[in-house]
């Protein structure tokens, strides 16, 4: 035998004998669904806590030319947490529904229901931030 192949058996050898036993319990991984539901509660509180900031009506319909066109009454704060809470039971429904899919599609199904419920969060965030 040539010598540089005993020697790569070897190194295997050696590298398999000093690998760390397996988990027996491997580290359970958070769904994504949990992180959209937290941001949507937030977005909830923060709705709530606003009424009492925000005056009386907020620039939110950023696409009208018409600037006192653009200012509608404090209430539709409540636009965010409620396209969230939608998109979030839609999205959560779906994936009950197919239950014979892979879980890797669950996982993108879950992604990017966390993807669109933090577009939105920021969305309130931004808002808010006009009048802090």
């Amino acid at each position: 035998m040539p010598f540089g192949y005993s020697l790569d058996i070897m190194c295997v050898m050696t590298l398999l004998s000093s690998t760390p036993p397996a988990e027996t319990h491997p580290k359970k991984r958070q769904s994504p669904l949990l992180f959209a539901f937290i941001l949507f509660i937030i977005s909830i509180v923060l709705s709530i806590m606003s009424l009492f900031i925000l005056p009386p009506q907020i620039p939110l319909l950023y696409s009208l030319a018409i600037p006192e066109q653009q200012l509608v009454s404090t209430f539709y704060i409540f636009v965010y947490p409620a396209a969230m809470g939608l998109i979030l039971l839609l999205n959560i429904l779906l994936i009950s529904r197919f239950k014979g899919i892979d879980q890797p599609l669950k996982r993108l199904f879950s992604s990017a229901t966390l993807l669109v419920v933090l577009l939105f969060f920021v969305g309130l965030i931004h808002t808010l931030y006009i009048f802090l």
